[in-house]
């Protein structure tokens, strides 16, 4: 039997980024601004090696915080605190996040200190 370890390799990388593109799409839905915060989350998960990164994108799938939700979350409820955001997704119960993104008569939503 002859492996050819190259077609492999390419194959694996291929699967990878197709799920890193379904991933992106799932958790964006089209929201450019969700895709900033996401590509910032995932930049601190693989260069950091940081678990809470992971463990945020996975409850915001979870909870379905995913598109204008997740970029109202990092950009009006954490002030673009990426750091804030992923402990915020990472601690906080699904009632929470959603109450702090409720939009008040104001149109605003609550910001977490």
């Amino acid at each position: 039997m002859n492996v050819n370890f190259e077609d492999q390799r390419n194959k694996t990388e291929d699967r990878a980024k197709s799920a890193f593109v379904d991933m992106m799409c799932c958790l964006s839905d089209g929201n450019i601004g969700a895709v900033a915060f996401i590509t910032d989350v995932l930049d601190k998960a693989f260069k950091e090696n940081d678990d809470m990164a992971a463990l945020a994108l996975s409850r915001a799938k979870t909870f379905n915080i995913v598109g204008t939700k997740l970029y109202l979350l990092w950009n009006d409820c954490c002030g673009r605190d990426a750091d804030k955001a992923i402990r915020v997704l990472a601690e906080n119960s699904k009632d929470d996040i959603m109450d702090h993104l409720t939009f008040d008569s104001r149109c605003n939503v609550k910001k977490y200190d």
